[in-house]
């Protein structure tokens, strides 16, 4: 039987494509992070809930421009995702789109192109 040698280069696409995938998985795997926020305005509230929750949001600047967006206190543990849309319930802010590694929140009036 033959036995053929992985290049290098072969060898670090390999290694590199299995952690990767472990990367990927690992959210997955992981418990819910406890959630301890407390309430206030949204610019305030919005880059601590992100630490905590491990996401990168993004979100319009024009947001606190309309008047105070307030927000109610966040407690327990939860998936991020459940836990945002609890944090921006009624706030007239939604999420626009959500990938893996990051969260983006719109306005109603405004669109993305």
């Amino acid at each position: 039987m033959r036995s053929f040698k992985l290049l290098p280069l072969a060898s670090a696409i390999r290694g590199g494509l299995a952690a990767a995938a472990l990367c990927v998985a690992m959210p997955a795997l992981a418990a819910p992070p406890q959630f301890d926020i407390e309430g206030g305005r949204i610019e305030e509230v919005l880059p601590e809930f992100a630490r905590q929750a491990g996401l990168q949001i993004i979100a319009p600047a024009a947001m606190g421009d309309e008047g105070r967006i307030e927000v109610g206190q966040l407690k327990g543990q939860m998936d991020p995702r459940q836990a945002l849309n609890r944090l921006l319930s009624g706030t007239g802010l939604a999420v626009a789109s959500d990938a893996v590694c990051y969260t983006h929140l719109t306005l109603p009036t405004q669109t993305i192109v």
